[in-house]
Order: C-alpha cells, then sequence, then structure tokens
C-alpha cells in the first residue's frame, strides 16, 4: 500500500465531537494541561507521557490533574517514546477503517513530535490516521540568560537523517528562529551551509518579536534579504506550504537541512515536509535536559494542524 501525508488547516471547533484517541505529554510547564483542561474533549481512550527528567515546577499538579481526569499516565523515556505511542495507537478499536486522534505537542519534544511522524507512517499503512496537532502559545517570558552546552547536534532522529544520494551537493539550511540567543547561528556555523534561508516567527504576542530579533542579530546579517520568510504562528497552514515549496526547489540541486527552532508548530511543519521527502533532513541542537525549566503558562492563543496519514 502506497502511504501519503496530507496536510488540512484545523478547525476552530476541532475540540467537538468524539476521538478515538487523546494524547497528553505531561512536562514541568503549566502549559502541559492548559489545551485539555480548557478545552475538554470526548476522547474513548485517553494517554498521558510524563518525561522522566526535570519532575519540577508544574509537573506534579500536571499528573494530579490528568490523572483525575481520566488520563492513563506513564512516565516514559525518550528511547522508549515511539514504542509507547504505537502501543497506544494499538489499544484503539482494531475493526474500524480510520482513527481520529488529538495529539498536544505544546510541551513535546521534537524528538517525540519526530517519534510521532515516523510511527503514524508505519501505522498507517493498516489503517488511516486523521491526527489533529494542537499547540498552545506561551505567554511571554524573557529569553533564558544562562548559558547551556549543547550534547547534542545533529539528526532528530535517525529517521530525518536524510537520504542524500551526493553529499557532495552545495547545502542549503532552512532556520526556523527562536528567542534563545545565537542558538541558531551556532547550529549553522557548525554545518557551514553555504545557503541560508530563514523562518521568522510574528505572533500575536508582540514582546516575542523584539527579543528573537536581538538573539538572532548576528544571523540575519549574514542571511540574504530575499532568503527571509516572516510567518504567523496562528497560520501553521501558511507556514507549511511556504516551506514545502521552498524546500521542492532546493531539493532540485542542493542538500538540504531544516533546521527548527521556536514554535513547536514550525518543528511539526519541518518534520511533516521531511516526511513527505526523505531527502530532507531535520536536525535539532539541545543540551539534552540541562537547560534551566521555566514553567510557562498557556494562553488563550490555540492553533493547530489536522495531517492525515492515509
Amino acid at each position: 500500500m502506497e502511504r501519503s501525508i496530507s496536510v488540512e488547516r484545523l478547525p476552530g471547533d476541532w475540540y467537538l465531537g468524539e476521538f478515538d484517541i487523546a494524547v497528553a505529554a505531561v512536562g514541568y510547564e503549566a502549559r502541559s494541561r492548559h489545551i485539555f483542561e480548557t478545552r475538554p474533549v470526548n476522547s474513548k481512550i485517553k494517554s498521558g507521557a510524563a518525561f522522566d527528567v526535570q519532575q519540577v515546577l508544574s509537573f506534579g499538579d500536571n499528573v494530579a490533574w490528568y490523572r483525575s481526569n481520566e488520563f492513563t499516565l506513564d512516565i516514559v523515556t525518550d528511547s522508549e517514546y515511539a514504542v509507547w505511542f504505537q502501543s497506544v495507537l494499538e489499544r484503539a478499536d482494531s475493526s474500524k477503517d480510520s482513527l481520529r486522534i488529538v495529539v498536544d505537542i505544546s510541551s513535546l519534544s521534537r524528538v517525540r513530535i519526530a517519534d510521532i511522524i515516523s510511527v503514524a507512517r508505519r501505522f498507517a499503512g493498516t489503517v488511516n490516521l486523521v491526527i489533529d496537532f494542537i499547540y498552545s502559545l506561551a505567554l511571554f517570558t524573557p529569553p533564558p540568560t544562562g548559558e547551556s552546552v549543547n550534547s547534542h547536534v545533529g539528526p532528530v532522529t535517525n529517521d530525518f537523517a536524510g537520504w542524500w544520494s551526493d553529499p557532495d551537493r552545495r547545502l542549503s539550511v532552512v532556520v526556523g528562529i527562536g528567542y534563545e540567543q545565537d542558538k541558531a547561528l551556532g547550529a549553522v556555523e557548525y554545518l557551514e551551509a553555504q545557503d541560508i534561508w530563514v523562518f521568522e516567527p510574528r505572533s500575536v504576542i508582540e514582546q516575542y518579536t523584539a527579543a528573537l530579533q536581538s538573539a538572532n542579530a548576528t544571523l540575519m546579517s549574514m542571511t540574504d534579504p530575499n532568503h527571509r520568510f516572516i510567518y504567523r504562528v496562528q497560520d501553521p497552514l501558511d507556514c507549511f506550504s511556504r516551506m514545502q515549496s521552498l524546500v521542492q526547489g532546493l531539493t532540485v540541486t542542493n542538500n538540504v537541512v531544516l533546521l527548527p527552532f521556536g514554535p513547536k508548530l514550525i518543528v511539526l511543519c519541518s518534520l511533516i515536509v521531511a516526511a513527505r521527502d526523505k531527502r530532507v533532513a531535520v536536525w535539532r541542537v539541545s543540551a539534552q535536559g540541562s537547560e534551566t525549566p521555566v514553567d510557562r503558562q498557556g494562553s488563550e492563543n490555540i492553533y493547530g494542524l489536522r495531517v492525515c496519514f492515509t
């Protein structure tokens, strides 16, 4: 069976109706429970994967809330997450031709979002999956001031390492910038990219704009103005479409690495683009849990994408 991935705009009433599966990420941010707390969903299966590290700040309150609201919780390591997510899918009604799933990615790591995409692609060989990926934009908090040592720079997972037929081709790097000081710049310099493209977010919370422009001033000075895209966080479908179009053009002559910093929605867009074209790599830069935890609060600005795996 040939498998495909299609992307649609998330309807404003996404939380109405009935889901087969609801998936939560339980971490130290109060934002971990914000969407399901303010948009209760009707789902036959409610499952949450709690992080095994940094169980601080709002972690205990999040666990208590999910357990009191009919979610089954498991403590899951990154290396276990793909198997855990597959086990959740296998608990659904096996007689159905299609499963409707909702996943809150607000507090999910890049690795875990990648695992969801990979497992969903494989699982779609037996049943169609319609996944609503939802995201709550955090209320503004100042960017971190302390420096953390990056212990991982490379593909987000092996599935997203990119299949390059000619490693010597010109390298294009497509960067989604966030407000961490020069983090994107360090990754671009590490890759020694000859061709840089930047996706810069704009949201309804205006404080983020000045912070990310300050944090990325050097990278911006190195980037051709014609290679800069401003995307609206509230319109992830437009962001996905523009990235998909750009990457399709670049892969004709170049190898492509996507480096998504910033809101988790651009991480999702990058992973879907790469899942549709295995030549494209998605990299992450991480301090592997040594960053200082920040208890981010969810806002009423909730966005997402509906992704169909068939």
